[in-house]
């Protein structure tokens, strides 16, 4: 009794597991075959035919009526502040919101959140993964420390430092280079998973 209390105080608060399901199939997912980044959260598909279907039209996927109560995806970040979080270290969550499970950095921000999830979850249609405080490319939305949102595109930034930045004086960092790196937003390429 008393092992098994000091091994959950040892986990972060927030480490209750989420079950997801293949967005194509709905089938609950014990070992992912890819993943796909879409809207800054991470899919699992279950095998080898997923994947191409749900880079071709990933809403078609995400909004199935059969599948009303499955969570399909986990958001990479806190959607209050933007900052990335990783579900074992985050302070709070998840809450899952149209299917997609977010974890939060402080409690505040979860309560945040769950008062009103549309506001923190309403996505751009452009994006860019490029941080133009840094001047420089995200190699990927999982390695991304946040965003920030500024005229109708969302900037996957290096770090949450420059996502303060980006936010507080978006005249001095936005300009034609930075331009060039903004895309419709898309999912990306399947990867597949090791071991």
């Amino acid at each position: 009794m008393i092992t098994t209390l000091i091994a959950f105080t040892l986990l972060s608060p927030a480490a209750q597991a989420v079950h997801l399901a293949c967005p194509v199939t709905g089938e609950e997912i014990g070992k992912p075959f890819a993943s796909i980044n879409y809207k800054g959260a991470r899919y699992d598909l279950c095998c080898g035919g997923c994947p191409g279907p749900f880079l071709k039209n990933p809403e078609k996927f995400l909004t199935p009526e059969k599948t009303k109560s499955a969570t399909f995806g986990v958001g990479y970040f806190d959607p209050v502040s933007g900052l990335g979080v990783k579900a074992d270290k985050a302070e709070a969550g998840p809450s899952v919101y149209n299917r997609v499970a977010y974890y939060f950095n402080s409690n505040e921000d979860k309560t945040t959140f769950d008062a009103d999830p549309k506001k923190y979850t309403a996505i751009p249609a452009k994006e860019a993964l490029y941080c133009p405080v840094m001047k420089r490319e995200v190699s990927d939305i999982s390695k991304s420390g946040g965003y920030a949102d500024v005229d109708g595109v969302r900037y996957y930034i290096c770090c949450g430092d420059c996502a303060g930045e980006l936010k507080a004086s978006p005249s001095k960092y936005l300009n034609a280079d930075s331009a060039k790196h903004v895309h419709d937003v898309v999912a990306v390429k399947a990867v597949k998973k090791s071991g």
